[in-house]
């Protein structure tokens, strides 16, 4: 289920208990903060994904640097033992 989805089916259960059963405001209140609150999840989710990105990018330059500073060490030994 996209979020779209996620979002339209909580709207859906509003506007159906809005029109069906919710008569007082307290449960259509109620109702709207859960909606709130689910978009809010998913906005952090996103959030939460984009900074996972940004962590994976880093490891992996990090990764590179280490690899060039072994290698070039590596070199050094061998040209000193050389």
């Amino acid at each position: 289920m996209t979020d779209q989805e996620m979002a339209d089916a909580v709207c859906c259960s509003i506007d159906m208990h809005g029109h069906d059963r919710c008569t007082e405001q307290s449960e259509w209140d109620e109702l709207k903060a859960e909606q709130d609150w689910v978009y809010a999840l998913l906005a952090e989710r996103d959030a939460l994904r984009i900074r996972v990105v940004e962590l994976e990018d880093r490891v992996a330059r990090s990764a590179k640097l280490i690899e060039k500073a072994v290698g070039k060490l590596g070199g050094d030994a061998q040209h000193k033992a050389g």
